[in-house]
C-alpha cells in the first residue's frame, strides 16, 4: 500500500525528515510515535499529499503520490468542524466533490451516522456536542468518502481517559468491520500498542526503530503483564533516542 524510499523534507531551510524508508502493507495499521518535533506530523502531511517530498519517493498502491488523493481520509487534531453547520451538514461536506444524487448522498450520510452512533445528534451543532461526539463526527465526515487510506493525527489527545478508550475501541471496531490501511500519530504508548500492527519510533527526523506488535487490537491484552512489558520496552527506546 505505502512504500517510502529515501524520503527527505525541509522547511525554511531546516531538515525535518531525513532519508526515511518505510513500508506499510495494505489493510495494515501503523502507529507512529516519538517526541514533539521529531517529524511525525510532517510525515502524515506528506502521506496526505498536502506537502511534497524534497527528495526520495512516496508511493501509494505502487503509484507515486502527486497530490491529494480522493481515497485518502485525514482526521486532524483540531477536528475542523464548521460551527455553523449541523452534524449532518458537516458530514455532507465530504461528499461535495462526488457526483452523487441527493438520495445517494443522504443514504451514505445516514449509514455512517448510524455506524458511529450519531443519528440522534444529526441536527445538533458542534457546540452542543461532547468532545467524544465531536471526534466521532469528524470521523464520520472522513469515513463517508469510503477511503482506502485513513490518516489520524493525535485523534484521541483532547479526550478524557474514558472517551479516549471508547474512541480507540471505535477505531478498532471500524477497522474490523471494513479493513483499511490505517496510519496514526500518537504520543500515547498504550494507544500505539493497542492500535498499531506496526509501531514506528521516530526521533530527529528519522525512523529509528520499527517494531512488529503482537498485541494489536487485543483489548483483553491490556489486562496482562505482557502488554505493559511492550509499553515499557517502547518507553525505554523513546528515552534512549531522546537522550542520544
Amino acid at each position: 500500500m505505502i512504500n517510502i524510499y529515501n524520503l527527505s523534507f525541509s522547511y525554511e531551510g531546516e531538515v525535518v525528515l531525513n532519508h526515511l524508508h518505510l513500508t506499510i502493507p495494505k489493510h495494515s495499521t501503523c502507529a507512529i510515535i516519538g517526541p514533539s518535533g521529531c517529524g511525525k506530523t510532517t510525515l502524515l502531511m506528506l502521506l496526505a499529499g498536502l506537502y511534497k517530498p524534497e527528495a526520495g519517493s512516496l508511493l501509494i498502491n505502487q503509484t507515486p503520490l502527486a497530490g491529494i488523493r480522493q481515497s485518502t481520509g485525514l482526521i486532524l487534531q483540531d477536528l475542523g468542524l464548521l460551527p455553523w453547520k449541523t452534524v449532518y451538514d458537516n458530514v455532507a461536506l465530504a461528499l461535495v466533490p462526488f457526483k452523487l444524487s441527493h438520495e445517494q448522498k443522504h443514504k451514505k450520510i445516514i449509514e455512517v451516522l448510524n455506524q458511529l452512533g450519531l443519528t440522534k445528534y444529526q441536527n445538533k451543532y458542534p457546540h452542543q456536542l461532547s468532545g467524544g461526539q465531536k471526534q466521532r463526527c469528524s470521523i464520520a465526515r472522513t469515513l463517508v468518502r469510503e477511503p482506502d487510506l485513513l490518516l489520524l493525527d493525535e485523534a484521541t489527545s483532547a479526550l478524557d481517559d474514558l472517551n479516549k478508550e471508547h474512541l480507540q475501541e471505535l477505531i478498532l471496531s471500524l477497522y474490523h468491520h471494513k479493513p483499511t490501511t490505517l496510519v496514526l500519530i500518537t504520543h500515547n504508548i498504550e494507544e500505539a500498542v493497542l492500535l498499531g500492527k506496526q509501531i514506528v519510533i521516530m526521533d530527529k527526523g528519522q525512523i529509528k526503530t520499527v517494531l512488529e506488535n503482537p498485541f494489536f487490537g487485543d483489548l483483553k491484552a491490556k489486562e496482562t503483564l505482557a502488554f505493559y512489558e511492550q509499553v515499557l520496552q517502547i518507553r525505554k527506546l523513546l528515552k534512549e533516542e531522546v537522550s542520544s
